[in-house]
C-alpha cells in the first residue's frame, strides 16, 4: 500500500491549489523531490502554485516514465501516481498532508502526518522550507530526478 499525501500551496492571496500522491509520500520522498524540483525553477511556488503544481506533476511523471520505459513494463504507472483535487477535496487514507505558504516573504513548509492513535492529524513540522530542506531531503530525490531538470 502506497504512502498517500496532499502537497497544498496557498498563494500570498490566501488561494489554494493541491494536488495528490499516491505513493512514497512520506517526508524525504516529498521533501526531497521538491528541493529537487525547486533548485531548477525559476519561481517561488507561493507565486504561481498552478504553474509550480502542473511542472511538479509533470517532471515526476517523465522521471516515471523513464525508469519504467528501460524497464519494459507493460504497466504504466505514470498514469496514475498524481492528481489535481480541488481545495477542499479530502482522499480518506492520506497519510501526509503538506502545506507551502508565504509567511513575511519567506516560504514556508508545515508537514502533518495522520496519527492512528487519535484518528486526527498532528504537525510534525512547520517552518522555512529550507529547514526541511536541511532535515528530510536527499539529492537523490524519490520521484523526481535532478538530470531530468537540468
Amino acid at each position: 500500500m502506497g504512502t498517500r499525501c496532499s502537497i497544498t500551496i496557498r498563494d500570498k492571496y490566501g488561494k489554494e491549489y493541491r494536488i495528490y500522491r499516491h505513493n512514497d509520500g512520506y517526508p524525504e520522498g516529498v521533501v526531497s523531490d521538491l528541493q529537487i524540483f525547486m533548485s531548477a525553477y525559476d519561481r517561488s511556488p507561493v507565486e504561481s502554485p498552478e504553474y509550480f503544481l502542473a511542472n511538479f506533476i509533470f517532471y515526476a511523471k517523465l522521471a516515471l516514465w523513464e525508469r519504467y520505459k528501460k524497464k519494459k513494463r507493460a504497466s504504466k504507472p505514470w498514469e496514475f501516481n498524481y492528481g489535481v483535487c480541488s481545495p477542499n477535496c479530502e482522499h480518506g487514507d492520506l497519510e501526509y498532508k503538506y502545506l507551502i505558504y508565504p509567511k513575511d516573504g519567506k516560504v514556508m513548509l508545515k508537514i502533518e502526518r495522520f496519527s492512528y492513535e487519535t484518528m486526527n492529524f498532528k504537525e510534525i513540522f512547520n517552518g522555512e522550507i529550507e529547514k526541511a530542506f536541511e532535515k528530510w531531503a536527499d539529492s537523490g530525490g524519490c520521484h523526481l530526478e535532478p538530470k531530468l531538470l537540468y
